[in-house]
């Protein structure tokens, strides 16, 4: 042989032990994925029920608003909505590949 290296034939259980992880899916890491999607999905729902609350409450918002009260909920809602869309979109990308 060519720079001495010799090729071995490793078991998988050879390979956990050495390795300390298990190379299958196991029912804990199914678990944890259904889990973890259920999470993800949840979290995304009450962000979007929040989000369509403030879209119906600035639609009631005339114009520009009448009063201060009115202009500061407005910028606050408008506000919160972006923040809500970038965390929705944050939570479909991880959901993407779960998928």
């Amino acid at each position: 042989m060519v720079g001495g290296s010799k090729r071995m034939n490793i078991t998988p259980q050879e390979q956990q032990k050495k390795d300390g992880a298990v190379p299958f899916a196991t029912d804990s890491s199914a678990r944890d994925y259904v889990a973890n999607c259920a999470e993800l999905e949840a979290r995304l729902m009450k962000l979007s029920s929040e989000k369509s609350l403030l879209e119906s409450e600035l639609n009631k918002i005339a114009g520009s608003g009448k009063t201060i009260g009115e202009k500061h909920r407005k910028n606050y809602a408008e506000r919160r909505i972006d923040q809500l869309s970038k965390e929705m979109s944050g939570i479909r990308m991880q959901l993407r590949p779960l998928r």
